[in-house]
Protein backbone atom coordinates (compact mmCIF):
# COMPACT_ATOMS: atom_id res chain seq x y z
CA UNK A 1 0.00 0.00 0.00
CA UNK A 2 1.23 3.66 -0.50
CA UNK A 3 1.32 6.17 2.09
CA UNK A 4 -0.54 9.37 1.33
CA UNK A 5 0.74 12.34 1.49
CA UNK A 6 -0.78 15.57 3.01
CA UNK A 7 -4.20 13.64 3.50
CA UNK A 8 -6.38 15.11 6.17
CA UNK A 9 -7.44 12.92 8.52
CA UNK A 10 -10.69 13.26 10.12
CA UNK A 11 -11.30 10.88 13.71
CA UNK A 12 -14.99 10.60 15.08
CA UNK A 13 -14.35 9.89 18.76
CA UNK A 14 -17.58 10.61 21.64
CA UNK A 15 -15.62 13.67 22.41
CA UNK A 16 -16.20 14.92 19.03
CA UNK A 17 -14.17 15.03 15.44
CA UNK A 18 -9.80 15.00 15.86
CA UNK A 19 -7.79 16.26 12.61
CA UNK A 20 -4.72 15.79 11.34
CA UNK A 21 -2.75 15.80 7.99
CA UNK A 22 -0.17 13.37 7.04
CA UNK A 23 3.37 14.32 6.57
CA UNK A 24 5.21 13.82 3.68
CA UNK A 25 5.89 10.03 4.83
CA UNK A 26 2.31 9.67 5.63
CA UNK A 27 2.68 9.63 9.24
CA UNK A 28 0.19 11.20 11.91
CA UNK A 29 0.24 12.92 14.87
CA UNK A 30 -2.86 12.32 17.13
CA UNK A 31 -3.06 13.38 20.79
CA UNK A 32 -5.14 11.72 23.43
CA UNK A 33 -7.62 9.77 21.56
CA UNK A 34 -9.45 7.61 23.72
CA UNK A 35 -9.02 3.93 23.78
CA UNK A 36 -11.16 1.76 21.20
CA UNK A 37 -12.49 1.90 17.70
CA UNK A 38 -12.91 5.14 15.68
CA UNK A 39 -14.37 5.69 12.24
CA UNK A 40 -11.69 7.96 10.27
CA UNK A 41 -12.49 9.37 6.99
CA UNK A 42 -9.35 10.38 4.98
CA UNK A 43 -9.14 12.86 1.97
CA UNK A 44 -6.78 13.74 0.16
CA UNK A 45 -6.16 15.15 -3.77
CA UNK A 46 -10.42 15.66 -3.99
CA UNK A 47 -10.82 11.99 -2.74
CA UNK A 48 -11.82 10.10 -0.01
CA UNK A 49 -11.97 6.67 1.74
CA UNK A 50 -12.87 5.34 5.57
CA UNK A 51 -10.61 3.71 7.40
CA UNK A 52 -11.01 2.76 11.42
CA UNK A 53 -8.67 3.19 13.85
CA UNK A 54 -8.03 0.71 17.02
CA UNK A 55 -6.43 2.80 19.99
CA UNK A 56 -5.05 0.12 22.33
CA UNK A 57 -4.47 0.94 25.70
CA UNK A 58 -1.17 2.95 26.44
CA UNK A 59 0.40 1.03 29.47
CA UNK A 60 2.44 3.73 30.30
CA UNK A 61 3.72 4.75 26.83
CA UNK A 62 3.90 8.13 25.65
CA UNK A 63 3.77 7.58 21.97
CA UNK A 64 1.90 4.52 20.47
CA UNK A 65 2.32 3.31 16.93
CA UNK A 66 -0.64 2.38 15.07
CA UNK A 67 0.58 0.62 12.48
CA UNK A 68 -0.83 0.51 8.44
CA UNK A 69 -3.96 2.08 8.42
CA UNK A 70 -5.96 0.28 5.35
CA UNK A 71 -8.76 2.44 3.88
CA UNK A 72 -12.30 0.96 1.94
CA UNK A 73 -14.18 3.34 -0.22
Amino acid sequence: AKALQHAQLRVMTPQGPVLSVSGDSGYFYLENLPEGSHPVRVGVNGHACNATLVVAPAEGRIITDLGEIACTR
